[in-house]
């Protein structure tokens, strides 16, 4: 690592990173991107950390866990309780949280902080999406925002909540624009996930 010195002032600097920082980067790309190869993912999230200034001691830069886990926030929006960077929460204070952002929907909150408990325990399939669900109600009752909300709550943002309108694609032409076809097989879907596959997708109108 001590070749990779260019930093972005265009001084070079010579760099240390610590080994419980490289068993981080290993856990982190083992655990959440499953859908990505090494050496390629673990290369990836260096090159991330060493793109920040680092701590200069002792005519070195180095990095740390902390370090790490910061690069890994950057790119994911995980928080930290999830990362494994701080202690877990209690599923109540979970639901707490999730529930001060959705007002009257007791049971949508609880179904949404099975997701994130399930995913602070490491119990989901990393080859599967963590979880899938229908709400269901006339409009106003809270489904977008319950969808917002766990965007906001386990990837930092509500802007993590990519909303296709199913309206849009009644057609059977239509729907290959979502899909993909044999000519073109990556449609907007597609498209979305590979940008940013931290994010929780919402098909709304699916009626129509």
């Amino acid at each position: 690592l001590r070749d990779l010195e260019s930093d972005a002032e265009g001084y070079a600097t010579p760099v240390r990173v610590t080994p419980d920082a490289l068993e981080i980067v290993l856990a982190l790309t083992r655990r959440f991107l499953a859908h990505e190869a090494y050496p390629g993912k673990a290369v990836r999230l260096v090159r991330s950390v060493l793109s920040t200034p680092g701590t200069v001691r002792d005519g070195y830069r180095w990095y740390e866990a902390r370090d790490v886990f910061d690069a890994f926030k950057r790119l994911t929006g995980l928080p930290d309780f999830i990362l494994g960077a701080e202690p877990p929460r209690t599923r109540e204070s979970i639901r707490a949280s999730l529930g001060a952002m959705v007002a009257g929907q007791p049971e949508a909150i609880e179904a949404v902080t099975d997701v994130v408990v399930t995913m602070q325990r490491s119990l989901s399939d990393p080859e599967k999406p963590l979880a899938t669900y229908l709400f269901v109600g006339p409009t106003g009752v809270g489904k977008t925002e319950t969808a917002r909300a766990l965007a906001t709550y386990l990837f930092g943002s509500p802007s993590r909540m990519v909303r296709f309108d199913m309206s849009e694609f009644a057609s059977s032409v239509s729907v290959t624009r979502l899909v993909g076809h044999a000519g073109a097989p990556d449609g907007e879907l597609a498209l979305s996930l590979r940008t940013q596959p931290f994010t929780v997708v919402l098909f709304d109108e699916i009626e129509k």
